[in-house]
């Protein structure tokens, strides 16, 4: 700060202007002494006690002047010596009082940034000392999120991100628009978009195989066992939400795998996103192998509906699924079998997965509204109703048909639910641009609320409707249908509505595993070159082709991959990175060490109970 002596209100111009001495007579100013007072005096922050500057107190009635006023160089003394230097001097003796009286410099303001509160390290003193004094060891995750915060200030100080062309950091998350359903031009959406996206991405392949699945666990044990299983996978998903703040910290686009980056360090993310590949590479396989079957039944019904079971011309007679029900026809050749029909996929889908922009398919995420919707009508009007032929219609809960109210093989479901809630590494994609974050929480527990609600309709509906053993529900339950059957025609449009979403669903699929997979290994390049494309796309292809021919039983796939994947990814992560936060904020219990290690410890028993199956 800045201050200038000046002489009350009177101007320096005139020469004979007068200073009030120590013996009390007036003298005029010295041209020296007014080129100081002109100049002015550079100090700390002016006082604003009420004295002059020999303590002496202001008042109205005794100096003329107001209260927190400067002290006027009519109260400076002055000894008559016109030597500016020197002990005792007029100059000497008013700037020490000055400095006296002025408070210490006040320190720069310097921004104040947030960081997690962090434990303090334990100090160990040196071998054969007792030095504890000795700073202890680098906290590896507050230098991760330094080094983030610093990279992130960085590239905001080249240009604002407010400008139009402004430099951001390098993007490395998954384009929100490949999971909503709706995408508006302001990039907001409103909660009913979150919430109908969130269910449209869980509504996935698991709906097909949820009546086998309730027949591994027993239909009492299997109705329990889908709410605890979406009590447990919708906490963990919250804890994600939370902490990776609704998908944006200081302004920046992160996923979870940032976030197990910033508190659990490089190892844990990299170990979180290969499982994360793997599951959406298991997705794969599971829709390679119902677009086969889905492609097989179209044909059968097209060829074999209206040819005689007794003397069919193009078609084969196969066994029915059980014992109550009727045979089936079905059209094979040469050129149309289980190993060519995989094939003749690839030469559709493999140009499709190695298109560098998919945003035409985002565009199409809405028609998977549309046949869950539909399949859900067509799988509650074949239940309540009776047509010949269909494996389906009313109540069959006799001692016949082997109803069991728990099953020990209830880790196959549990298996499958895990895969079935799985949203995990797209929540804070779609919750990222809500136009009210405050209701992620809300939204989120809807969307798990409506995705349950789904699982128990279709599948205790098709389990109590199937008429034969239940032991005869197929992994996939539109195999039971009959293709000479009268109602084969509802379950023919939603197998061509379902062949149709999986054609524009699955190149997004491997559009995620590629970009998660090179920007992993390849420092934060999706598109290193169109080789890498080419091979990466390759081993998926090739994989699911082999799966397809030779293990296509897609219940197994999905309890495995659901078990394995989701013990890293929906178990074992959210709540190590949730324990590592209440370590940092010293909230750290026993109650909550307790969650943690039983979660995880849940999620172990899940792995180990797939391979116990009876």
């Amino acid at each position: 700060h800045f201050a200038t002596l000046t002489l009350n209100s009177r101007s320096l111009e005139n020469e004979n202007e007068m200073v009030v001495g120590r013996d009390g007579e007036r003298r005029p100013l010295m041209p020296s002494q007014q080129e100081l007072l002109l100049t002015g005096v550079e100090y700390g922050t002016p006082p604003h006690r009420d004295v002059n500057v020999n303590g002496e107190p202001l008042t109205p009635d005794g100096s003329g002047r107001s209260p927190n006023s400067r002290a006027s160089a009519e109260q400076i003394p002055w000894d008559g010596n016109d030597s500016w230097n020197g002990g005792g001097s007029w100059l000497s003796s008013s700037w020490a009082a000055i400095r006296q009286q002025a408070p210490p410099r006040s320190p720069k303001r310097k921004q104040i940034e947030f960081k997690p509160p962090q434990k303090p390290s334990p100090v160990v003193p040196r071998k054969g000392t007792s030095d504890t004094t000795r700073p202890g060891p680098i906290d590896p995750r507050a230098e991760a999120m330094k080094n983030h915060r610093f990279r992130y200030q960085f590239y905001s100080k080249l240009a604002p991100a407010t400008q139009a062309n402004a430099l951001i950091m390098p993007s490395h998350v998954i384009p929100p628009n490949l999971f909503t359903i709706s995408w508006s031009s302001e990039g907001t959406q409103s909660s009913l978009v979150s919430i109908l996206s969130i269910w449209n991405t869980m509504m996935g392949t698991s709906v097909l195989a949820m009546p086998w699945a309730i027949q591994q666990a027993g239909v009492a044990l299997g109705t329990a066992t889908i709410i605890i299983m979406m009590l447990i996978t919708l906490f963990t998903c919250q804890i994600i939400v939370r902490h990776g703040e609704g998908g944006m910290i200081n302004g920046q686009a992160v996923e979870f795998g940032d976030v197990i980056k910033i508190y659990l360090g490089t190892k844990a993310y990299i170990v979180s996103q290969c499982f994360s590949i793997l599951t959406l590479c298991g997705a794969c396989m599971v829709y390679w192998v119902l677009m086969t079957g889905f492609l097989k039944n179209i044909l059968n019904f097209l060829v074999c509906h209206d040819e005689d079971i007794d003397d069919p011309v193009h078609c084969t007679v196969v066994p029915p699924p059980g014992p109550d029900l009727l045979p089936a026809l079905e059209y094979t050749s040469a050129y149309w079998n289980g190993v060519t029909i995989p094939l003749y996929l690839s030469v559709v889908l493999f140009p499709l997965m190695n298109l560098r922009s998919v945003t035409f398919f985002t565009k199409l995420n809405a028609l998977g509204v549309v046949s869950v919707v539909y399949l859900i009508g067509f799988i509650l009007f074949t239940t309540f109703s009776d047509f010949p032929g269909s494996p389906f219609g009313g109540l069959h809960v006799e001692r016949r048909y082997n109803v069991e109210l728990v099953n020990p093989n209830a880790f196959s479901l549990v298996g499958v639910l895990t895969l079935s809630y799985f949203i995990h590494n797209g929540s804070l994609s779609i919750l990222r641009n809500a136009q009210n974050p405050k209701n992620n929480a809300r939204d989120l527990t809807i969307a798990y609320c409506l995705g349950c609600g789904t699982y128990l309709t279709v599948g205790t509906c098709l389990y109590l409707s199937f008429q034969s053993k239940k032991v005869d529900i197929q992994q996939n339950f539109l195999d039971n249908f009959n293709v000479t059957a009268e109602s084969y025609i509802y379950a023919f449009i939603a197998q061509c509505f379902l062949l149709l979403q999986f054609i524009t669903v699955l190149p997004l699929l491997a559009y995620i595993v590629r970009f998660q997979t090179l920007t992993m290994i390849c420092n934060g390049d999706a598109w290193p070159s169109v080789w890498h494309v080419l091979g990466l796309n390759c081993v998926i292809v090739t994989a699911s082709i082999l799966v397809t021919i030779f293990y296509p039983h897609i219940g197994v796939i999905l309890r495995y991959c659901g078990s394995i994947c989701g013990f890293v990814y929906v178990f074992a992560m959210p709540m190590l990175v949730d324990r590592e936060v209440l370590r940092h904020k010293e909230e750290y219990t026993w109650f909550g060490a307790f969650k943690v290690w039983s979660l995880i410890a849940f999620g172990i028993a899940n792995v180990v109970g797939q391979f116990l199956h009876v």
